[in-house]
């Protein structure tokens, strides 16, 4: 049996914790994390990426909780540390040198770069996946706050192989995943000013999202948040053709 360890993870993602459906209840690999090949009992892969300052651990309880069928869950942690050796994760900076949150203008590209680097790292872990024998049609993300910016970010722009058929052929889902569930966000305020050109090819366009926000977020606007929800789907609408 082939297993992902945690030697096969990019360094900056390793600590994640991956969570197997055994019925009745779910178990999870704690002192040396691994997953097995897709077998028929696990044919769907979760991966969960936290919100900021968040840890892994939280989604592994969300995950247990779930007991979705079919189902390997692996919650990630973030590669970025908090400033002042503040407990938790980020995917991407959040902070000025001073403490002060960095804040949306045209030409600030600091969260953008971060983004960017956390978009490489997922690409090699899911690669990895792949190589593996999981169909990147059966791979979902599921994130929170920056982790959903994160998920949508690398579903919209990943350049993992594609599927294949038994003869090596690629098959009609291409590079599409299964679906990415976005909570509490899907970009960053910098896409909207222009500060990062999207371009969206059409083998990646179709992957399914939901996007989804409270309305009485304090953090994020509920106008804001469908301000960007429309331009996740003007990157789409106006795919390469």
């Amino acid at each position: 049996m082939h297993a992902l360890q945690q030697s096969a993870v990019p360094e900056a993602l390793r600590g994640f914790q991956t969570i197997l459906p055994e019925p009745p209840s779910l178990s999870m690999c704690k002192d040396s994390p691994k997953m097995a090949m897709p077998q028929q009992a696990h044919s769907n892969l979760l991966l969960l990426l936290h919100g900021a300052g968040d840890l892994e651990g939280a989604f592994v309880k969300f995950a247990k909780h779930l007991k979705l069928p079919q189902t390997v869950c692996m919650a990630l942690r973030g590669p970025d540390k908090l400033p002042f050796e503040m407990e938790g994760r980020l995917w991407f900076p959040l902070f000025e040198p001073s403490g002060n949150l960095i804040q949306a203008r045209v030409g600030e590209r600091r969260r953008l770069n971060g983004l960017l680097r956390t978009r490489r790292l997922l690409q090699k872990l899911v690669q990895q996946l792949c190589n593996l024998g999981w169909p990147l049609h059966r791979i979902f993300l599921l994130g929170f706050s920056q982790g959903a910016i994160a998920a949508v970010d690398f579903a919209l722009h990943h350049s993992v192989d594609e599927d294949k058929d038994t003869e090596g052929k690629p098959t009609a889902t291409g590079r599409r995943l299964g679906g990415v569930v976005a909570i509490s966000s899907s970009l960053l305020p910098e896409h909207c000013l222009g500060n990062s050109k999207q371009r969206v090819s059409q083998k990646v366009a179709s992957t399914p999202m939901l996007i989804t926000h409270g309305t009485a977020d304090d953090t994020v606007p509920l106008s804001e948040a469908r301000k960007h929800a429309e331009q996740v789907k003007s990157y789409v609408e106006t795919e390469e053709r």
